[in-house]
């Protein structure tokens, strides 16, 4: 009864009773007994938030070797920055804040940056043609298929008559110049146009497929959006301007570095993850990845070169 009740209201109730039993000495010994006991069940159990807290027990060697490891963990895992590089933050959000709206678009790495994207191959590709270096060879008048031990190869006429056989699509964009690829393109789309249609695979169609992905692309665009696979590698190859994306399965693609494609947000994360593998103090490989971080950031390919 009395553990719920102030000591000024228990006073007050005291005093009235005392004054109705002034006449009756048992009942007032019996009244002050009990209020000494409700005096003693406060005293004894005090409300919580006036409890002493209990003393803390000491912690073992263990437990303090443990405690130990858990702070220095928490302290790794804590970004403490300096005052400097704070008062830099805030100085930069100031002045985004004040920047018009259409400012504030994320800005693309820089040029000085786009090395982090690249790594040098560990064998450079040796040009197959036996022409002096800086001397372009004639232009490709027909292209055909041959057999060679059973293998078919690409067969490339020139205009002073000579010959040249690869047996690899790789192999042309690796020596052959961007003009040898724009005239197997227009040939091919001359001669070969109706093996884009052919169930059968061979050789002549790998060939018109990989130009068409390279010099039409809107026509293969749905492919090279949709039809995604993981990227192994990818590699530049200056002497025709074109970069190959080698997918799981074996897989090539190959593009133009001066045209823009639609692929995916995902795939070209994916190619930068990667690295692109060029030559050492490539400018052409500089600017490929420039344009493959503006598309990958949603910019537009062109912004900051």
């Amino acid at each position: 009864m009395f553990s719920k009740m102030s000591f000024e209201k228990i006073k007050e109730l005291y005093d009235s009773e005392m004054l109705k039993l002034q006449g009756n000495e048992t009942a007032r010994v019996e009244m002050e007994k009990r209020m000494k006991e409700s005096n003693d069940f406060l005293i004894q159990k005090p409300f919580p938030d006036e409890q002493e807290t209990p003393p803390k027990k000491e912690a073992t060697l263990g437990e303090s070797l443990r405690n130990l490891k858990r702070t220095k963990m928490m302290a790794r895992r804590k970004f403490i920055k300096k005052p400097r590089v704070v008062e830099e933050e805030a100085e930069k959000v100031a002045e985004e804040e004040e920047a018009p709206e259409s400012s504030k678009m994320q800005e693309p790495a820089r040029t000085e940056n786009v090395i982090m994207y690249m790594v040098v191959m560990d064998k450079v590709p040796e040009p197959i043609s036996a022409e002096p270096v800086g001397v372009k060879p004639p232009e490709v008048i027909h292209w055909d298929v041959m057999e060679v031990d059973g293998k078919e190869h690409i067969r490339l006429k020139r205009k002073d008559e000579k010959y040249e056989v690869y047996n690899t699509w790789n192999k042309i964009v690796r020596t052959c110049s961007r003009s040898d690829i724009e005239e197997m393109f227009e040939i091919g789309m001359k001669l070969y146009a109706d093996e884009l249609k052919a169930p059968v695979i061979s050789i002549k169609k790998l060939v018109m497929e990989y130009l068409c992905m390279m010099f039409k692309p809107d026509e293969v665009e749905e492919v090279i959006r949709n039809v995604f696979q993981t990227v192994n590698n990818w590699t530049l190859y200056e002497t025709s301007g074109v970069y190959a994306v080698t997918l799981d399965l074996n897989h090539t693609e190959y593009f133009l570095v001066d045209r823009v494609y639609n692929h995916s947000r995902l795939k070209l994360h994916v190619m930068l993850k990667k690295k692109l593998r060029c030559i050492p103090d490539s400018e052409m490989a500089k600017y490929l990845i420039q344009r493959t971080i503006n598309q990958s950031l949603g910019l537009d390919a062109n912004t900051g070169i």
